[in-house]
C-alpha cells in the first residue's frame, strides 16, 4: 500500500510526532468514532483505523512508514473476530454473575472488571513462567558436559525456548483483551435505581422507643401510669 507519510496519522487524528501514549489514546477515540455500531461509523472506516493502528503501534513498521511513506499490508489475522469472541465471553460471564438482575447492575462496568482481571492473570502467569525460565538459564550456565551428546543442555534449551514462546503467546492474548477493553468503551448500560426497601408503619426505631416509654410505666387496673421512680 503506497501512501503519503501523513495519511495513517490522519486516520487516527494525530500528528506524525505523536508519542506512543498519544497514539493509543487517539486509537481509542478513533475506534469509538468509526465503529459500525456508532452513528457516522462504518465497517470501512473502522477497517482503516485498525489498519493505521496495526502499522503505527509497531515501532519497526512505523519507522519504515515514516522513512519511506510506504506501509506494508498488515494482515489482522482475524483480529476483530478474536476480539469479538473475548467481548462475548465477558458479556456471558457477567450475565451469569448477576443471576438475571441486569437491571440493577452496570454490565459494561462488570465486563471491564472481568477483562482487567484476565489481563492481571496474564501478567501473573508470565511472571511465573519468566522466573522458571531464568532458573533454567542459570542451570544451563552451571552445566558442563565432556561428552559429544549433551542431552541435558539440549533439553534445557528447548524448555527455555518454549517458555519464551509461552510468554509471547500470553502477551498476544493480553493485547487482545486490552483491545476488547477499548472496544467496549463505545457502550453504555442503563441501570435502574435499587428499589426502596418495604417499610411498615411502625419502624424498628419506633418500636424501641415505644418499649422504653412503656418500661417507664406501671400497669394498674387496666391503665398505664408513669413510674414516678423511673
Amino acid at each position: 500500500m503506497s501512501t503519503v507519510p501523513n495519511e495513517l496519522y490522519q486516520e487516527l487524528g494525530v500528528s506524525p510526532d505523536a508519542t506512543p501514549e498519544e497514539l493509543k489514546a487517539a486509537h481509542r477515540e478513533a475506534v469509538k468514532r468509526s465503529h459500525p455500531d456508532k452513528e457516522g461509523g462504518s465497517a470501512e472506516a473502522f477497517a482503516r483505523v485498525q489498519e493505521a493502528w496495526l502499522v503505527l503501534s509497531d515501532p519497526e513498521k512505523r519507522s519504515r512508514y515514516d522513512a519511506t511513506g510506504e506501509a506494508e499490508k498488515v494482515e489482522p489475522d482475524n483480529e476483530l473476530g478474536k476480539i469479538a469472541d473475548i467481548v462475548i465471553a465477558a458479556f456471558d460471564s457477567v450475565i451469569d454473575q448477576v443471576n438475571g438482575d441486569f437491571a440493577h447492575n452496570d454490565i459494561i462496568d462488570l465486563m471491564r472488571d472481568f477483562l482487567d482481571e484476565r489481563i492481571d492473570l496474564g501478567d501473573e502467569t508470565n511472571a511465573t513462567i519468566e522466573a522458571r525460565r531464568e532458573e533454567m538459564v542459570a542451570m544451563q550456565a552451571r552445566l558442563s558436559c565432556q561428552g559429544e551428546t549433551d542431552l541435558i543442555s539440549r533439553e534445557l534449551a528447548n524448555r527455555i525456548e518454549n517458555a519464551g514462546r509461552q510468554i509471547a503467546g500470553n502477551n498476544a492474548i493480553k493485547e487482545l483483551h486490552r483491545k476488547a477493553l477499548e472496544h467496549i468503551e463505545i457502550y453504555g448500560w442503563k441501570v435502574d435505581a435499587q428499589p426502596t426497601p418495604t417499610t411498615t408503619a411502625t419502624t424498628y426505631e419506633a418500636m424501641v422507643a415505644q418499649y422504653h416509654e412503656q418500661s417507664m410505666k406501671f400497669h394498674i387496673g387496666g391503665q398505664f401510669f408513669n413510674n414516678p421512680g423511673a
